[in-house]
């Protein structure tokens, strides 16, 4: 994503309208927008700048939907509507999972205490992840820190990705807050679950999981090594991200220990 954003003033007929008419008109533009042709009219480079573009607006549409989340939030409008929570009208309405609806919710509020982040966002020179990370970081830091983890990844987020500026603020809470990620740690821990069973409709084995870090490190590394080909005949196939599991990870200090643990092979 560009680091530098593009103020666009709105034309004086467009200042005048209320929220339901911009919107209308932000709809009919896509709508015309989707009915264009690309065909060679369209340049290389003119089609690569539309894409940019779209993600910005897209961006910034996401922005503008947390802020509304926020002050419905805050006005308990989902009362209204029968819903017990934001989360669960957003639920309702976008057709979202729990979790989805959840972490909306929760990261149009956190928002709110993070003013400069939530600029950021709105000009498009962060992401809707970014977004995300900042809100669950500021969740567990000490209420005197926020402010300067506010200016940090209003600052240095846009020229990062989501687990780039997850590492990054990580890094900057284990010296201005180190409670912060030993809580976390506990919370995840305690938030541990792992479910599996023939449930298939072919009776095939489905499941799903969440563990802490160690945990979770541990099981890569065991299936890493039971998934290993076994030689030039094996045709099974396995994607990067389980060739090397600990490549985020500090030093690589996990592995020996995971790998003793699990009497398994790693390449460090």
């Amino acid at each position: 994503m560009s680091s530098s954003s593009t103020t666009i003033e709105a034309a004086p007929p467009l200042k005048g309208l209320g929220d339901g008419a911009l919107l209308d008109v932000i709809e009919q533009g896509l709508a015309l927008l989707s009915e264009r042709a690309l065909d060679s009219d369209t340049g290389d480079g003119a089609l690569a700048d539309s894409v940019e573009r779209l993600h910005r607006i897209e961006t910034r549409a996401g922005a503008e939907k947390l802020r509304r989340i926020a002050e419905a939030d805050l006005r308990q409008a989902w009362r209204a509507e029968g819903a017990r929570s934001m989360a669960d009208l957003l639920a309702q309405r976008l057709r979202l999972t729990r979790g989805e609806a959840r972490a909306q919710a929760e990261t149009a509020l956190e928002l709110e205490h993070l003013p400069e982040t939530a600029a950021a966002l709105r000009a498009g020179d962060i992401g809707l992840g970014q977004a995300q990370v900042a809100a669950r970081a500021a969740k567990n830091v000490r209420p005197d820190a926020r402010e300067e983890l506010d200016q940090l990844i209003a600052q240095d987020g846009g020229g990062l990705d989501r687990r780039q500026l997850r590492e990054h603020v990580d890094a900057w809470t284990s010296t201005h807050d180190q409670g912060a990620l030993a809580e976390r740690e506990r919370r995840m821990w305690a938030q541990r679950r792992l479910s599996i069973g023939a449930d298939g409709p072919d009776g095939a084995v489905e499941g799903g999981f969440r563990l802490d870090p160690v945990g979770g490190a541990a099981v890569m590394t065991a299936l890493h090594a039971k998934a290993r080909k076994t030689g030039s005949d094996d045709d099974r196939t396995m994607s990067s991200a389980w060739l090397t599991p600990w490549s985020s990870w500090p030093n690589k200090l996990w592995t020996p220990v995971i790998c003793r643990r699990w009497r398994c092979n790693a390449h460090t």
